[in-house]
């Protein structure tokens, strides 16, 4: 016969799942919303890469790239098929689509497991709910960790499933070996996949190699067969050594040269720390948080059981502020700090929720917040992107099969021959990378507006103005125009070259 509580805890449990599918279904049909809205400049980065690929070019060889080659492989197979006498040039726009949606359900997967784990620490479905409704509602979680077309919504979900099933118990010790060691291998191949996060990932493998002393030989054959799986298949599109010198080595160096730069300091991102986080993530409200909860008993005593969390939102902190380029910290570098204080937030909120009536009030809030917020996740974005993609097709159109251009990436029509390796990243991967010792040495002088002014690029048809770390390339562009050798368009930032 069932009690009282049972029936209770059943029925709350009921109502919570209820509302955690209300959100889930509000966020794809936001995302299906604005599914063709213009693209963001990652996107338009990484699907050129994809193109590229596609089009059989060499990642790293034959044009610049800072990240690990498993996206651009992905995106190379969704590349739409051969264009026709009535589709001259790439369908851009199902190319785009095709990415996020993939990318997409990563995304959606990443928090049902985030979501799945808060349910497993706290033991109350309550903690997904609010997982999920801290995470769906932030513009830029929602832009970055869940909907666009780019590295972090896999990673994450790799990550996050990591560490679910590092914590799952099947009352065999050998069977919770196995599955601890798919979840740290799952852990492992996010690293490969987006090294952002290693203080993090060094607190996971503390955890499974304690967790699993006894039967660590046989834990230990998933992760390595994960992730030599994953070294394998990198190594078939780039070699080891150049996967190595751009994912890892190019990029330390370049956080020390963006944290330092006063171009990008003064101009770019003012100094400003947590500037890309939505307000339930700026350091010090999780801090004023942080110190309200643990002062609470009910949350010490869960201290005990679900510590994790507490433990990888300290991790991340370090990260972000003594190994990233703090205070100019990157959006998507503040990721995993937005996860885990969500985590975070989850247990401490389901403490405060024991009483029935209260939870049934948490529970409605979350329904009505969810239903107002998540719909609009971002005031930047608009249901679709006319004229982004006017400016793709303006620029498609009124080039030659070996017209070059050198734009930015929002600018890039994305199937189009660069003028350059330095192709992408014109404010700082291109400076940065000019004066990189590890790389071929290159000057501002054979970069392609100067080349162009001395009649070396005859191919070059469209330029985006040169920021003001490429002051060379701005005084050439200068003379050009004097000259009346550029044209503008219907554009911001997108000049014409004819031919000469």
């Amino acid at each position: 016969m069932t009690s009282d509580s049972d029936t209770t805890t059943r029925a709350r449990t009921l109502a919570t799942a209820a509302i955690v599918a209300l959100l889930f279904a509000l966020q794809i049909a936001t995302m299906a919303r604005y599914l063709d809205r213009a693209l963001d400049h990652d996107e338009a980065q990484y699907l050129h890469d994809g193109w590229l690929m596609h089009e059989g070019r060499v990642l790293y060889r034959d044009f610049e790239e800072n990240h690990s080659p498993l996206l651009f492989a992905l995106f190379s197979k969704l590349v739409p098929g051969a264009t026709t006498p009535e589709l001259p040039r790439l369908d851009v726009i199902t190319y785009a689509e095709r990415a996020r949606v993939v990318i997409g359900i990563c995304g959606l997967l990443a928090v049902a497991f985030l979501a799945l784990l808060a349910w497993r620490l706290t033991g109350d479905a309550f903690a997904a709910a609010m997982v999920s409704l801290l995470l769906f509602s932030t513009g830029w979680i929602w832009r970055f960790g869940i909907s666009c077309a780019r590295n972090d919504p896999p990673s994450l979900f790799l990550f996050w499933s990591g560490v679910f099933l590092l914590l799952e118990r099947r009352r065999s010790e050998r069977l919770d070996a196995l599955l601890a060691g798919v979840g740290i291998g799952l852990v492992g191949v996010a690293a490969l996949w987006n090294p952002k996060w290693p203080l993090a990932t060094l607190v996971l493998l503390v955890l499974f190699v304690v967790q699993q002393r006894r039967q660590l030989l046989i834990a230990l054959v998933p992760p390595i067969v994960l992730c030599a799986t994953t070294i394998a298949i990198i190594a078939t599109q780039v070699t080891l050594r150049d996967y190595i010198l751009f994912t890892f080595r190019f990029n330390a160096a370049l956080g020390v040269w963006f944290a330092r730069s006063p171009f990008v300091s003064e101009f770019w991102f003012e100094g400003e720390a947590w500037r890309y986080c939505g307000l339930p993530f700026k350091g010090w409200i999780v801090a004023c948080v942080l110190i309200a909860g643990v002062a609470l008993p009910a949350v010490r005593a869960r201290l005990r059981t679900a510590w994790l969390p507490f433990a990888l939102l300290a991790a991340t902190f370090v990260e972000l502020r003594f190994l990233m380029s703090w205070p100019n910290v990157w959006p998507q570098y503040y990721l995993l700090w937005c996860y885990s204080a969500a985590l975070v937030y989850a247990i401490i909120a389901t403490t405060l929720v024991r009483r029935n009536v209260v939870f049934v009030a948490a529970l409605i809030a979350i329904g009505i917040i969810g239903a107002v917020r998540i719909p609009s996740p971002d005031p930047d974005l608009h249901p679709d992107g006319l004229r982004a993609w006017g400016r793709i097709a303006y620029v498609q159109q009124r080039l030659a099969p070996a017209d070059t251009v050198w734009v930015d990436a929002v600018a890039h029509p994305i199937a189009a021959r660069d003028a350059t390796w330095y192709w992408y990243g014109l404010g700082d991967i291109v400076p940065f990378s000019l004066q990189y010792q590890a790389l071929p040495h290159a000057t501002e002088a054979e970069l392609p507006l100067c080349r162009a002014e001395r009649g070396l690029e005859p191919s070059l048809r469209f330029v985006s103005i040169p920021p003001a770390s490429l002051p060379e390339s701005q005084k050439c562009l200068a003379r050009m125009m004097a000259a009346k050798r550029v044209r503008s368009t219907p554009f911001r930032n997108l000049l014409y070259l004819p031919l000469q």
